[in-house]
């Protein structure tokens, strides 16, 4: 019983990797290589699991394919049914919904049926839309300053529209670019959302020099490295801090 469990979760998991690929094809170009969804907000109608932090759990990436396809609207996803297949095979998941971009009633409505948190990206919320904001969360979601596709905290303020950086100074209680980094961690550690993460850049404080991805162009991407020693024990006695203060240590 549990290899035949187990082979049709996996076999759940194949079926999604296909419908993937068949968006790459039948979507303009918009699939397994589109990384546009973190940068933008704006979400491909395809969907695929991929393992977004080695050892922390799973991210149900463009879950909004998990409810149907945007390019073929008579197209259904394969919605709770392949939930229940995975649970059933390998036991529960520690899932992330990558509800970004637009979303529809019925999307929400899957994924809290399905009892997954969504995200939220601070940087959104100035711009976007105030849902990013932490008064607007749930409980039930992972928070981001930033994500690998974005632009840094500081790199993002540094290069915002005006109206964006005086929301965000003003909604932060912060006065320069100079504490905008470490406005917006404190932002996301304060909030009701269960999980709060912060891409190490932030943590430093780092421009735009320390990005690690820009969405649709070929060079460049995924070359930052974490210098030795920039970590100090400064930086680990504020978080543990914060943390402690939080609730999160």
């Amino acid at each position: 019983m549990i290899a035949t469990n187990a082979g049709a979760a996996w076999a759940a998991l194949a079926a999604l990797t296909a419908a993937a690929l068949l968006g790459t094809a039948c979507g303009a170009g918009q699939g397994l290589a589109d990384d546009d969804a973190h940068a933008t907000g704006t979400t491909p109608p395809v969907a695929w699991f991929s393992e977004e932090a080695a050892g922390t759990g799973l991210d149900a990436v463009h879950f909004n394919g998990m409810s149907g396809a945007f390019y073929f609207p008579e197209m259904m996803g394969p919605g709770i049914a392949l939930f229940d297949a995975l649970r059933e095979g390998l036991g529960d998941l520690p899932l992330v919904a990558e509800d970004l971009g637009f979303i529809t009633q019925d999307v929400y409505d899957l994924r809290h049926a399905i009892g997954l948190p969504g995200m939220k990206i601070l940087q959104f919320g100035f711009g976007e839309s105030d849902a990013h904001l932490p008064h607007r969360m749930e409980p039930q979601t992972v928070v981001y300053t930033g994500t690998h596709d974005n632009d840094t905290a500081r790199g993002w303020f540094d290069n915002a529209p005006d109206d964006e950086r005086e929301a965000a100074l003003a909604y932060l209680g912060c006065n320069s670019a100079e504490d905008i980094a470490a406005a917006l961690i404190r932002a996301a550690y304060t909030s009701v959302a269960e999980t709060a993460i912060v891409p190490i850049q932030d943590i430093l404080g780092l421009g735009s020099g320390g990005r690690m991805n820009r969405p649709g162009a070929e060079n460049g991407n995924w070359t930052w490295r974490l210098p030795a020693g920039a970590l100090t024990r400064e930086d680990a006695a504020r978080l543990r801090k914060l943390a402690t203060l939080t609730g999160r240590a």
